[in-house]
């Protein structure tokens, strides 16, 4: 019984290493196409000959509406950037394929000339669907992209009070330096603890870590949370969290490897970063946003938070 317990741990160990392996691969792919960064396709496991390569970026798609973000590689591997009008996208069940639904996407810019496509979604089953894309300058030319469709959404739902969490606050014992890896800190961000402020006023909080950020977007997104902050504060709560609870340990050894992720995101079970959450008076999530969100889109959001 403890040899078959040894060789599960050991499967369990090889099967991480190579799922480490291919989110290490799919990182770094996002991370060259918000930078605009040419990739050589023959680098790129999910491109064919002929062919479009479809990259989904959301993470937590489930049952109802979802916001989908995904970048369209042509057959060279480069980034086809701000080219909305020129596609035709379609969805449907993985094992019906025939019962496909036209879907309308609009681009989204990103820092650095980059940016993503995004697609409001509605899906009305869970397991597997199918994303196709047609490119209407080359009608030979298509791509495609499976997503997995949950029952219920990992991270907290919209229009759900979330999980109560304690989030680090500037004090005696906590430097700003050893909560938020943000070069440049807002001590603003760092005043309140989300614990005490849930229901009691709208709460805009943020999950990223700008110095350590593997998606590349959570400098941007947490300046625009600063440069809001300024102009809402008086009636809005901002909040930053740092991905990770151990910064002095990351920052003094130089090895990402050693961070251990904080406690408020394993309760609010994030499977990436950033994310942004604006939250009403009531205690109630209003609207979250995976990755980086554009400035005026989210001032519009924040604006009518109440």
């Amino acid at each position: 019984m403890l040899k078959k317990s040894k060789n599960i741990i050991n499967m369990n160990k090889i099967t991480l290493k190579y799922l480490k392996i291919l989110i290490t691969q799919i990182i770094l792919l996002l991370v060259l196409v918000s930078c605009d960064i040419d990739t050589n396709p023959d680098d790129i496991s999910f491109n064919t000959q002929n062919s479009l390569s479809v990259i989904i970026i959301s993470s937590d798609i489930s049952i109802g509406s979802n916001k989908i973000k995904f970048a369209i590689l042509n057959i060279e591997g480069n980034p086809i950037i701000n080219q909305e009008t020129k596609f035709k996208g379609f969805i449907s069940p993985l094992e019906d394929p025939k019962s496909k639904n036209p879907i309308s996407f609009k681009w989204e810019p990103w820092p650095n000339a980059g940016g993503v496509y995004q697609s409001i979604i509605d899906l009305n089953s869970s397991g597997y669907w199918k994303i196709t894309v047609l490119y209407e300058e080359d009608k030979n030319l298509t791509g495609e992209a499976i997503i997995q469709v949950n029952e219920t959404p990992q991270t907290p739902g919209v229009g759900k009070i979330p999980p109560k969490i304690h989030t680090k606050t500037i004090s005696k014992e906590l430097s700003l330096d050893s909560i938020t890896s943000d070069i440049k800190p807002k001590s603003e961000l760092y005043k309140s603890d989300f614990y005490n402020v849930l229901g009691t006023k709208p709460i805009v909080i943020n999950f990223s870590t700008p110095s350590f950020c593997k998606s590349g977007s959570c400098s941007p997104i947490i300046e625009n949370i600063k440069k809001l902050s300024e102009e809402f504060q008086e009636n809005i709560e901002f909040i930053h969290v740092e991905i990770y609870d151990n910064l002095k340990e990351i920052k003094s050894s130089g090895n990402i490897n050693l961070g251990k992720i904080s406690q408020p995101v394993k309760i609010w079970r994030l499977p990436s970063e950033p994310w942004t959450f604006l939250i009403d008076s009531s205690g109630k999530i209003v609207s979250k946003h995976e990755g980086y969100v554009e400035y005026e889109n989210l001032r519009k959001i924040v604006s009518n938070l109440k």
